[in-house]
């Protein structure tokens, strides 16, 4: 298998775990990349941006003849491992968690003032 054809397969595997780790069905990559935001570590992302430069390249062989190949399965390597360590279900607690803590310091508050002002007011 060429290194072309093996550059071909990486982006193919590295779609489906885009489909399958975040739930984004998106080509070309570069627009995957960009839905994932800031879900990816800033690495990843910017791996995801050069291999998405690369794959307009990969059907032209004078082009693919620009590709720094080893670069390129590097930062598909990067790009893989970044998806694979993607935890969605504990991204949705954390977020779940920072939702919770903040609207309980926020009742906190309330009750507080609530209290001072029901002191102050000598009904207490």
């Amino acid at each position: 298998m060429t290194e072309q054809q093996q550059i071909k397969d990486g982006l193919a595997r590295i779609y489906a775990l885009f489909e399958a780790q975040m739930h984004i069905d998106a080509r070309p990559l570069g627009r995957a990349v960009a839905r994932a935001g800031r879900r990816l570590p800033k690495a990843a992302r910017h791996a995801g941006r050069r291999l998405a430069q690369i794959e307009p390249l990969l059907d032209n062989p004078k082009l693919w003849m620009q590709v720094d190949q080893p670069r390129a399965g590097k930062d598909m390597a990067q790009l893989r491992a970044a998806l694979l360590a993607y935890d969605r279900r504990a991204r949705r607690i954390h977020a779940l968690l920072g939702w919770a803590t903040s609207n309980m310091v926020n009742l906190f508050v309330i009750i507080a003032a609530l209290v001072a002002l029901l002191r102050w007011r000598g009904l207490l």
